[in-house]
């Protein structure tokens, strides 16, 4: 894995020797291997847990953890007051949460399929397993799903709009973004007006796959 980080450093302190940065071929260039960084860390960090089954240890550690418990009463009454007054706001965002997750999977189901795009499996995004730990509370616990689902339905909300933004409107913004999404990389530079329309289809044929085969070769126009 050091190898690995250690070439990719490389790859872009050659790429900043020898590019210019106000050339958007040079940003392009610094974005990809931006991307293969990161698909490289993950890679390994997928492999960390189908290495340990972190909730079958868990189980075998529950009475180790369970040491670590404080009862709801006990937490309930070291809580401060500006934390109990944000409980309404907190618990009333499961409202629009909802009602975005109701809204998001119909044009999910209905449109991804009517563009040829794969349909994302909800069990990669939704993952529930905090449950389990025996050094929270039920109310911790709770916490934790209500927050688990939140975050896992943004996580989902984000993949599903990135791959329509990929097939629909593959273009970078003018402004260096933070926070972009993993399909980002493909889209064609803000000023690269013939590429945008001779890549659009293999960019397209990317979303539908949900990834690249090889290098994104030109249609002709």
């Amino acid at each position: 894995m050091k190898n690995t980080i250690s070439n990719l450093i490389k790859k872009i302190e050659e790429t900043e020797k020898n590019i210019e940065f106000k050339k958007s071929g040079g940003i392009h260039k610094l974005e990809e291997i931006k991307s293969q960084f990161s698909k490289e860390i993950n890679r390994h960090i997928e492999a960390f847990y189908r290495k340990k089954d972190l909730v079958r240890e868990a189980f075998k550690q529950k009475l180790q953890l369970r040491r670590f418990k404080i009862s709801f009463l006990r937490q309930l009454f070291g809580t401060k007051i500006r934390f109990l007054l944000s409980i309404p706001f907190i618990y009333a965002m499961i409202i629009p949460v909802v009602i975005l997750h109701i809204f998001l999977e119909i044009y999910h189901r209905i449109c991804f399929p009517l563009y040829g795009i794969h349909v994302l499996k909800t069990s990669d995004y939704f993952v529930f397993d905090r449950q389990y730990l025996t050094y929270l509370n039920w109310y911790e616990k709770f916490n934790c799903m209500y927050c688990s689902y939140c975050n896992c339905l943004l996580s989902y909300a984000r993949e599903i709009a990135a791959l329509t933004e990929l097939y629909w409107c593959p273009i970078k913004h003018a402004r260096r973004i933070h926070g972009t999404h993993n399909q980002y990389h493909y889209f064609v530079d803000y000023l690269e007006g013939r590429g945008y329309r001779v890549k659009k289809e293999a960019l397209r044929s990317i979303a539908k796959k949900g990834k690249a085969d090889g290098n994104i070769k030109e249609e002709k126009s």
